[in-house]
């Protein structure tokens, strides 16, 4: 027939419409390989005799009238059937897509919901924990128990509570963390009403309504735990306010956007908090006999879509349920803002379904008119063409096509970039197995058999498998990952994203989370400790001191005072990475740091190590505490010697660095830095172990060798002063550090204290030191040791007892005081004796757990050598040595 060709023609063109089937999972336009031959129609004649002749033409004008009339109605139904087809092949498209992006907004809300019900959770719980220890604490002494002095070492408080307080079995505030609550009547409150109704403890928790607080006029949330009487009767509660602002950090945490709403509705009484918008102000509303919180309470967690009762916006919504404590937790987005995607898409859907119809019914009209249909017809063709090359062209994802015999059909000038193929291989019907040889022999596959993998991926292919999406590395260390879906009637196409920058963050993120974590637990222990340290360094040093020539005992003391030495050095190392020490930054020229420290690192280093220097010579001044750069340099010299065992070279280098926005490798703002950077020719680092580097205790030394925390402190040193640390590494070729540092912007001023005159106690002849501390030991092994030194010591555990003994006449010299205490710390009562005696001296104990004692001339760190300790008040009091430190124990 005549119009058989040009239908063929037009079946295969259309073949394309397949296309509709993976746009809702990759978005992916194909481009034909090459131009299809165009129609042609034989010109038919039959001759007299009415046989057919040899050209296959058939006579009579009838006939050949008929066949052109059958053959014009075949292409006029063949190409509406077309237009009708792919306008409901995209109408299937756009609904599946639709469909698959509001299952993944919805996907995506409630994994927020649960990551903020779970966030919620773990915090009540804390405060659970909390209230129960304080509770076990105050039933061991009701009559003694310090709320204030407890509360402060419950680190969770700090962070979501607005204050702890006791009330009596009448519900009258007896004991607050907020001194303004104290003899409030609680009584009306549903928490006391529970409680003290119940015939004996529960044992749980109880989770109070969303309420304000009656002086911070702030919403909380209280949770309240029963105080019992020995006898079993009602003495009171104890209740912590749980702080909603939490719910405002969690929104700017997970990043919803401007128009999402975040919030908490209580299940008893539907009371509901609710953050409509970045920058609205929360809102608090009652829920009760509403269609929304008859939805909420019938499910642990769910999704709803539309207006409700939290707010009239048009949002999809998901919810979830903090277990045991009667809370349910919602977030809502905007609608259309969360469906924007789909909606762009299915605007391109129309447009492309469009142009596809107009072309459908273009090419029937062309194939209706006279010879010159053909020409036409390959020019509409080319333009189609153009149009699917430059969507595949345009995208930044690489693509392949392969047809059900595993022959090349299609790609895009980004797929030989991402799979190693070589371009010029490429074309239309080459094999799969070519393609896979080339990438074996690239190194795609890392150092495998070439031959034995091509066969291996080759067999799961023919059995259909390989489908769905896997992640690889590329040579170079670049991650690649691969989406492959199978095409209708057989092949597939192949998806190729380059994840490598996402991967990189991600793990940052995770590294930092891990590094804050430990900080703040090392923080957590570092005043204890120190006190503890503190204690046992004095008083072995007086024994050592009292042993004479003891030399079996003596010799054993001084053991004791060299391992807790160890111990505060280790204290300081882990200070340092949790960014808790304390620093005292300054404008500093690290070249001349860097050329100070020539003698010590050659002395270090030994004969085999040579140390070269490239310093910028119009360096920038840096901000930062010189004795911890120089710490810094000291470790990293240290470990790029153990990195050379046999020998090199190490350099030091300083130089000027400029962060712009697109430098986030260090995670740093933008801004101008300082970089000193020490390189070794060593060993180099694995991947492993750089990915290690600064974890705390990590090592690669042997045991007894190193304690893993050198470049930990680096870590927290240049972290805490506003900058970062970055290695390159090369296995086998050596390693560089650098370390940025903020550029000074002026020169900074260094506070002195005044200088006291020396007045000896006029009853004993000796000068006398009040000694401040909260803790018993530290204080009564402070006074041993000043003692034993020939100074008089008067001891008080607050500060307030410090300014009675001051105000009650007592002559002292020189006031040495702990800065951490509770009530009124050091540098507050410091500024008191101030106020008093202006030429007062004064000398600070400090743990650096966090303590900034900003602008002091002494400040000793706890725990503090006697020697440390009676040197510093010598200098403090303005007079030499009279008489020698007692005895001082050698190194054992």
């Amino acid at each position: 027939m005549i119009a058989i060709g040009c239908e063929r023609q037009i079946i295969r063109l259309f073949q394309l419409f397949g296309f509709f089937s993976l746009l809702p999972q990759n978005g992916i336009s194909l481009a034909p390989g090459a131009a299809q031959p165009g129609c042609r129609t034989k010109e038919a004649t039959i001759n007299q005799g009415g046989q057919l002749r040899s050209d296959g033409s058939r006579s009579g004008a009838a006939q050949s009238q008929s066949v052109r009339r059958f053959g014009r109605a075949v292409i006029i139904v063949a190409a509406l059937l077309l237009a009708a087809l792919a306008w409901v092949g995209a109408r299937n498209a756009m609904l599946v897509h639709r469909g698959e992006t509001r299952a993944r907004v919805e996907a995506e809300l409630l994994a927020a919901t649960q990551g903020f019900e779970e966030q919620l959770r773990r915090e009540l719980l804390s405060l659970d924990q909390t209230l129960r220890f304080l509770e076990y604490e105050w039933q061991g002494d009701p009559d003694h128990f310090d709320l204030t002095a407890r509360a402060s070492q419950a680190i969770m408080l700090s962070d979501v509570s607005l204050q702890l307080f006791i009330t009596d079995a009448h519900g009258i505030v007896r004991a607050s963390t907020r001194s303004a609550l104290l003899g409030n009547d609680v009584s009306s409150r549903d928490y006391f009403r529970y409680e003290s109704a119940l015939p004996a403890d529960d044992g749980r928790m109880f989770v109070g309504e969303l309420t304000q607080g009656q002086i911070t006029r702030l919403w909380q949330i209280n949770l309240v735990r029963r105080l019992d009487n020995p006898d079993g009767s009602f003495a009171g509660v104890i209740a912590a306010s749980y702080d909603t602002n939490s719910f405002i950090r969690y929104y700017h945490e997970v990043g919803l956007g401007k128009n999402a709403l975040i919030a908490v509705v209580s299940e008893r009484d539907g009371t509901a908090w609710t953050l409509g918008g970045a920058d609205e102000a929360p809102l608090v509303i009652r829920l009760t006999d509403t269609p929304t919180f008859s939805r909420l309470v019938q499910s642990a967690d769910g999704a709803w879509a539309g207006a409700s009762d939290l707010d009239a916006g048009d949002r999809l919504y998901a919810f979830a349920t903090v277990p045991d404590y009667g809370l349910k937790v919602v977030i809502g987005v905007d609608r259309e803002t969360a469906m924007q995607g789909a909606t762009e898409w299915e605007t391109n859907a129309r447009l492309f379904t469009g142009g596809i119809t107009l072309l459908i019914l273009l090419l029937a009209a062309l194939l209706l008119r006279a010879q010159d249909v053909t020409r036409r017809r390959h020019e509409e063709l080319a333009r189609e063409r153009a149009i699917l090359e430059g969507t595949l062209t345009g995208m930044s994802d690489g693509i392949m096509m392969v047809d059900g015999e595993l022959r090349l059909m299609a790609w895009n000038r980004h797929f030989p970039e991402l799979t190693g193929v070589p371009t010029e291989i490429l074309r239309i019907g080459l094999p799969m197995e070519e393609i896979l040889r080339a990438q074996a022999v690239a190194g795609e596959f890392g150092p495998i058999d070439a031959g034995a993998e091509v066969e291996r991926r080759m067999s799961v292919l023919r059995s259909g498998g390989g489908m769905g999406t896997i992640e690889r590395p590329r040579p170079g260390g670049r991650q690649l990952e691969i989406r492959r879906s199978q095409l209708p009637g057989g092949g597939f196409v192949s998806l190729y994203t380059d994840v490598t920058a996402r991967r990189q963050t991600e793990e940052r993120l995770h590294q930092a989370q891990t590094l804050a974590a430990i900080g703040r637990l090392t923080a957590g222990v570092a005043h204890d400790f120190n006190n503890l340290l503190a204690a046992i360094m004095g008083n072995a040093e007086i024994l050592y001191s009292q042993l004479e020539d003891e030399q079996g005992d003596t010799r054993r003391v001084a053991m004791i005072l060299q391992t807790a030495g160890r111990g505060a050095d280790l204290v300081r190392q882990l200070l340092a990475f949790s960014r808790k020490q304390e620093l005292v930054p300054v404008v500093v020229d690290l070249n001349s740091i860097v050329r100070g420290m020539g003698d010590l690192l050659r002395a270090t280093l030994g004969r085999l190590i040579r140390t070269e220097t490239h310093l910028h010579e119009a360096l920038w001044p840096a901000l930062i505490d010189p004795v911890q750069i120089e710490h810094v340099i000291l470790n990293l010299a240290i470990n790029a010697r153990d990195a050379m065992p046999d020998g090199g070279t190490l350099t030091i280098a300083t130089a000027n660095r400029t962060l712009h926005r697109d430098d986030d490798k260090l995670d740093l703002a933008a801004g101008d830095y300082v970089v000193v950077s020490v390189a070794d020719t060593g060993t180099g680092m694995t991947d492993e172990v750089l990915h290690n580097a600064f974890e705390p205790f990590f090592t690669t030394k042997p045991p007894g060798q190193g304690s893993g925390l050198g470049l930990s402190q680096v870590y927290g040193v240049a972290s805490q002063s506003g900058g970062g640390v970055w290695i390159d590494s090369t296995l086998g070729k050596g390693t560089t550090v650098s370390v940025l540092l903020p550029r000074a912007a002026k020169e900074a001023q260094v506070a002195s204290g005044a200088e006291a005159a020396t007045v000896t106690d006029p009853a004993t002849g000796r000068r006398r030191i009040l000694v401040v501390d909260d803790d018993a030991e530290v204080r009564d092994t402070v006074s041993a040791v000043l003692e034993s030194n020939g100074f008089a010591a008067t001891t008080a555990p607050t500060g307030e007892a410090a300014l009675r003994l001051a105000d009650e006449g007592l002559d002292f010299q020189l006031l040495l005081v702990d800065f951490a205490m509770p009530d009124m710390n050091g540098g507050e009562l410091a500024d008191e004796m101030r106020a008093r005696r202006p030429a007062l001296p004064v000398v600070f104990l400090a743990v650096g757990d966090g303590e900034w004692v900003s602008g002091e001339r002494w400040v000793l760190r706890k725990p503090l050598a006697g020697r440390s300790l009676i040197e510093t008040l010598h200098t403090a009091l303005g007079q030499p040595r009279e008489t020698a430190i007692r005895r001082s124990p050698q190194k054992v």
